[in-house]
């Protein structure tokens, strides 16, 4: 690889601002399966700790944009005794235990 990037001018003398598009562009690389992280700092010029930091960063900024919402419906009912229902969605095992005690009290109670 070895394309380097050279600093924005008027930066701190010794420690070179990278842009944003470099870091990710190096963190998402990364990232691939099977790929030495330590070795694409140094073919880059960057500190390995640089890195790690940088992949952190990208990998919680990927996670942060793929959460889900689950729809759910509301239902009133009049339970006696206890009641436990297990439910396949998406592939996830959805457990919802209820008793008539939660049921005054505390509501339902699911267990992913």
């Amino acid at each position: 690889m070895g394309s380097e990037e050279k600093p924005a001018s008027g930066t701190r003398k010794g420690s070179p601002n990278h842009s944003p598009e470099f870091r990710r562009r190096l963190a998402a690389a990364a990232c691939e399966p099977g790929v030495s992280v330590s070795k694409l700092a140094r073919e880059h010029g960057i500190n390995a700790n640089m890195l790690f930091k940088w992949r952190r960063r990208y990998r919680a900024e990927q996670a942060a944009g793929t959460t889900e919402l689950v729809p759910v419906t509301v239902v009133s009912c009049v339970i006696r005794g206890s009641w436990t229902r297990d439910s396949r969605e998406g592939g996830r095992l959805i457990r919802a235990k209820l008793d008539s005690r939660s049921a005054a009290t505390r509501g339902f109670r699911f267990l992913l």
